[in-house]
């Protein structure tokens, strides 16, 4: 047979309490680390390099050759956008992985080679 004296159940009250204070601290300290997290715009894509904020695509026309054999996909895209804003004078695109050879613009209905650079790779990308 147990038996309980005073001072056991005190103890174990105190212990009880002990993790009710700790736990009421750690729910505090998370509900101020999230309160503490400043807030995302969720328009942005934080996880990208483009500029959408000052190109809009309107239409995406995509063909596109699948070779299994060299586990590769090679095509062209055709980006039809507008700019937001007069000012705006470069599209930037995501270009990670990607082997681009050439690129060319719509000028008075003709197409014409055009300028382009691959920037290094973000590293948190």
């Amino acid at each position: 047979m147990l038996r309980l004296t005073s001072r056991f159940i005190i103890l174990i009250r105190e212990n009880t309490m002990l993790r009710l204070i700790c736990s009421g601290l750690l729910s505090l300290i998370a509900t101020l680390a999230v309160a503490a997290t400043p807030k995302l715009d969720p328009s942005i894509d934080y996880h990208s390099q483009a500029n959408p904020h000052e190109v809009l695509t309107t239409h995406l026309t995509l063909d596109l050759s699948v070779s299994f054999k060299k586990q590769e996909l090679s095509g062209s895209v055709i980006f039809d956008f507008e700019r937001k804003a007069d000012k705006v004078s470069e599209l930037v695109l995501d270009t990670r992985d990607l082997t681009i050879v050439a690129a060319s613009a719509r000028v008075d209905g003709k197409w014409q080679k055009t300028g382009f650079k691959l920037e290094a790779p973000h590293t948190a990308l």
